[in-house]
């Protein structure tokens, strides 16, 4: 059930609607949250964290998404909109979302799921890698992950540490990761 004002079809709708597109095609098809969902079970993670651009409204409807998948949320930090613009999330500055999933990197969570497929997550995934703390993903990474593998438990942990794509966007991006590392 969606929070009220907030366009969330919910667990069941959301599985109808996907296993439809998959008899339609013959493909598996995915969604970033149904992605995100098989990152956690792949990792065998079960209490998360996660690290969210969303007013507490829309916060609420996603950690009972989440629940209804079996996962429990222990902790959660916010990400601010650092300006006014029109779609803030895609004003933010990989910075705030690296602080916010830092936060998170000591505490009781399994893994750490960062929100908001529009939020600058690559460099912040790339900055707490390999570093002790619980795995991180975000949803464009799950999702990159469950349509180029097919969401194979075993090729998961290449995707969280960078394989195959962390290079690249340190060649393309030098100073998005040289300023948030």
């Amino acid at each position: 059930m969606a929070a009220p004002g907030h366009p969330i079809c919910g667990r069941e709708a959301e599985a109808r609607i996907l296993a439809g597109i998959e008899a339609r095609h013959g493909v598996p098809v995915y969604s970033a949250a149904t992605a995100v969902v098989a990152a956690m079970r792949a990792l065998g993670a079960r209490r998360i964290g996660l690290v969210s651009p969303y007013p507490e409204g829309l916060d609420a409807a996603c950690a009972a998404y989440w629940e209804g998948h079996g996962l429990t949320v222990t902790a959660k930090a916010a990400v601010g909109a650092e300006t006014a613009a029109f779609h803030p999330i895609y004003a933010m500055a990989g910075a705030a979302c690296l602080d916010a999933l830092r936060s998170l990197q000591g505490g009781d969570c399994e893994a750490v799921i960062l929100l908001g497929t529009g939020m600058p997550t690559l460099a912040p995934l790339l900055a707490v890698a390999g570093r002790g703390g619980p795995p991180a993903i975000s949803c464009n990474l799950a999702l990159a992950w469950a349509a180029c593998d097919g969401a194979r438990a075993e090729t998961l942990p290449a995707w969280i540490a960078g394989e195959g794509w962390g290079d690249r966007l340190a060649r393309l991006y030098p100073a998005a990761l040289g300023a948030e590392t």
